[in-house]
């Protein structure tokens, strides 16, 4: 017992902080998927029921607002969506299953990272990365959101660890152990292939002929699982069954939109990564105590320092290659986490000039970086701020639309705002919808979606737009939406029947 006592004293600002972000994502298990990045978890949520509704299959996993087409679409590969659909079989299809999932494997993680820090630095070096880590913003509330990224992070995180382990102790079982989460882990979100980079230059940098080409060879056979699924998810994204766009195009969800050298020199693109890594990711302070450790030791000829050097670099050359996806999703910036708070570290333990007491500068970074994880959770998880008529959507649907229970059924149109809640209404309806642009010709569009099977559209305001509003001035198509049969009508959606 004393032993345990003087272990919990030791740790006690890493598991307290531990404590109260648990206990806050455990108060947001039930939150609807109407809350931060909305469409991502409502797109994971409908893929994962549809896996439990195809009897556990993942050949293909599909999304079902693409009415009235397959909607066979993959990205990356479903592992948390396996996962949940599996508890489907036990328990109720609810959002809290996913989540509970993430939140043990969030847990995971801040654990894994700690005992990386330990191998590295210090007691208290490591508790106040470690704490850092816990409470980044986004990889907190990445911990709430069901979305992919914890279980990414977690073999991530994995292959580091399992390298850093093996430089200590030389053991094959945790080269074994690296070389099988690096497969796994790029496969899970495909960036997370990123290490791959400054663990081939280890490799190369310490060159011996007798193991470099076995390990490159290995790093090689490592990438196959991607290689293999991208393979796979190319064919059936590109099937006109699929989606009828380049929705899930991989070249397009990498590349993004436009040149990428337009982003080079867009002072915005730079404002967006600056502004995610110092706010989401870090906080201004540690972000600032990183990149001075970074500038002072870049030269540095120590391998664990040149190892996360070289991983910046990657991150570095992942960012600007594909700058138009990173532009747009701050998350994608979570592979910089875990090299940018090794180098917080380094500070700390190396640095010379602290302008005031080590002890009170580690307390301000970490109260800094608590209360600005604390804002953005909250703001993130207000499941009110975005969508805030989910509630009376189910109760319009339930009194007007009869849908037959797990076979997703009836083509219903969604007209609304902003792409982000598209996904959100087709998972809470459970059926075949699309979302309906208003624009030119809308009356000639609407009757060639009735002719495909749409019986239903849905005119609905949220904060992205005021649809209602737009709907009503555009007064051909409100006058020609007259003559069919009005179910329902708000101050925050219509419903009318088409056919």
């Amino acid at each position: 017992m004393p032993e345990i006592s003087k272990i919990f004293f030791r740790n006690r600002i890493f598991l307290l902080i531990l404590l109260i972000n648990i206990i806050a994502l455990a108060a947001t298990l039930s939150n609807t998927y109407t809350d931060g990045y909305n469409l991502r978890q409502a797109q994971t949520a409908i893929m994962s029921r549809n896996i439990f509704y195809d009897n556990l299959n993942i050949f293909p996993t599909r999304l079902t607002f693409f009415a009235p087409l397959e909607g066979q679409i993959i990205f990356e590969f479903p592992f948390i969506h396996f996962l949940t659909a599996l508890t489907y079989k036990f328990f109720s299809i609810s959002e809290i299953n996913g989540r509970l999932i993430n939140l043990f494997l969030y847990l995971f993680n801040g654990i894994i990272f700690y005992k990386i820090q330990k191998l590295i630095f210090n007691h208290k070096i490591s508790i106040l990365t470690s704490s850092l880590y816990i409470s980044s913003p986004l990889l907190l509330y990445l911990g709430h959101a069901y979305m992919p990224e914890t279980s990414m992070m977690t073999f991530y995180l994995l292959s580091y660890y399992f390298f850093i382990k093996n430089k200590k102790d030389k053991k094959i079982i945790n080269e074994c152990l690296m070389f099988i989460s690096l497969a796994l882990a790029p496969l899970l979100k495909p960036p997370a292939g990123i290490i791959y980079f400054p663990i081939f230059l280890d490799y190369f940098y310490n060159f011996d002929k007798r193991y470099f080409y076995k390990r490159f060879l290995l790093l090689l056979i490592c990438s196959l699982p991607l290689l293999l699924w991208m393979i796979y998810a190319k064919t059936i994204n590109s099937s006109a069954l699929s989606s009828g766009t380049n929705y899930g195009d991989w070249i397009n969800l990498l590349f993004g939109p436009g040149s990428i050298f337009s982003f080079w020199i867009d002072i915005k693109f730079y404002k967006n990564i600056i502004s995610s890594l110092t706010l989401q990711h870090l906080s201004p302070l540690s972000f600032i105590f990183s990149f001075f450790a970074i500038f002072n030791n870049f030269k540095s000829k120590d391998q664990i320092l040149r190892f996360h050097i070289n991983w910046i670099l990657g991150n570095l050359l992942f960012l600007f290659i594909f700058a138009g996806v990173n532009n747009g999703h701050p998350y994608y910036q979570i592979y910089f986490t875990p090299p940018l708070l090794f180098f917080v570290g380094i500070y700390f333990s190396k640095g010379k000039k602290l302008f005031i007491n080590k002890n009170k500068l580690i307390n301000i970074t970490l109260i800094i970086n608590i209360i600005i994880c604390i804002s953005i959770f909250i703001y993130g998880s207000n499941e009110k701020s975005r969508i805030s008529n989910i509630d009376e959507f189910k109760y319009v649907l339930s009194k007007n639309i009869s849908i037959e229970k797990n076979v997703p059924s009836e083509y219903i149109l969604y007209s609304h705002d902003g792409l982000a809640s598209t996904a959100v209404y087709t998972y809470y309806s459970d059926s075949y919808s699309k979302q309906f642009f208003m624009g030119k010709d809308d009356i000639n569009n609407l009757k060639n979606e009735i002719n495909l099977g749409a019986k239903y559209i849905f005119f609905i305001n949220t904060k992205y737009g005021d649809t209602l509003k737009k709907l009503k001035r555009n007064e051909d198509t409100y006058n020609w939406l007259n003559n069919k049969i009005k179910l329902y009508e708000s101050e925050s959606m219509i419903l009318y029947q088409l056919r």
